[in-house]
């Protein structure tokens, strides 16, 4: 088994991260275009989705 140095990971690791946003208020839909442009965000929750249309029903 090779070992890794301490740099490759780190870099191996980071890899590995999940980026899930979550959108929990109405304001936090107005910023939406900058949330969901959060680098490597791969993910959105599915209580997320259901505030949003929570949101979209009472607008």
């Amino acid at each position: 088994m090779k070992l890794l140095d301490l740099h490759t990971f780190i870099q191996n690791e980071n890899d590995r991260v999940l980026t899930i946003v979550q959108i929990e208020t109405e304001q936090a839909v107005h910023n939406l275009d900058e949330i969901v442009a959060v680098e490597n965000a791969r993910a959105m929750g599915e209580h997320m989705l259901k505030g949003f249309e929570r949101l979209q029903q009472e607008h």
